[in-house]
């Protein structure tokens, strides 16, 4: 499930920032209730994806992936939460806090990246390749300024993020992913 969940935040995610991008620039082309479908979509398929993160992280002892996995849940749980009550309500903008929203995530990247460089003398150099990644693009993004290059390494950590699952997966003996028995 969380291979799954992995795969298809990934495909969300393009559409999510697409339309994101188009919103915020003042081109509604998808209906406000379409768009909080995507993003609801988005965010709780990351979410499914790290909390599988944090599963393998008991299976492969890696207590800072673990709070990285959980502070990204969080941070998930917390902004899918403003960005419906932006996109529902006239209260205020989904661009109004567009740079506080990337900033948050790009820290939460970094910790996430550092969290994976913890298995480089472990396992193969998929660990070391993702967390370098991981921690470039969340770097990138903290800045704000280039959060657009960011989607560069971030979308490389994330195809390999879920390569580095389903090895994992493979090498506690099973066919399916970790947190398929939720």
């Amino acid at each position: 499930m969380g291979i799954a969940a992995g795969v298809i935040y990934f495909f969300l995610s393009v559409f999510e920032l697409g339309f994101e991008i188009e919103y915020i620039g003042g081109k509604e082309e998808i209906s406000r209730n379409g768009f909080s479908f995507i993003k609801v979509g988005s965010y709780f398929s990351h979410i499914l994806f790290m909390l599988a993160w944090v599963r393998l992280a008991s299976y492969f002892a890696n207590s800072f992936l673990k709070i990285g996995a959980w502070m990204m849940v969080g941070a998930n749980a917390i902004w899918m939460i403003v960005d419906l009550f932006a996109l529902q309500a006239d209260f205020f903008e989904l661009g109004d806090y567009y740079l506080i929203k990337i900033s948050s995530f790009g820290f939460f990247y970094v910790l996430l990246g550092m969290a994976f460089l913890g298995y480089k003398n472990r396992f193969s150099t998929i660990p070391l390749i993702v967390g370098i990644l991981t921690i470039i693009g969340g770097f990138l993004m903290f800045t704000g300024l280039a959060a657009f290059l960011s989607l560069i390494p971030l979308t490389l950590a994330e195809l390999g993020q879920i390569g580095l699952m389903i090895y994992f997966s493979q090498k506690i003996g099973r066919r399916n992913s970790p947190d398929s028995s939720l």
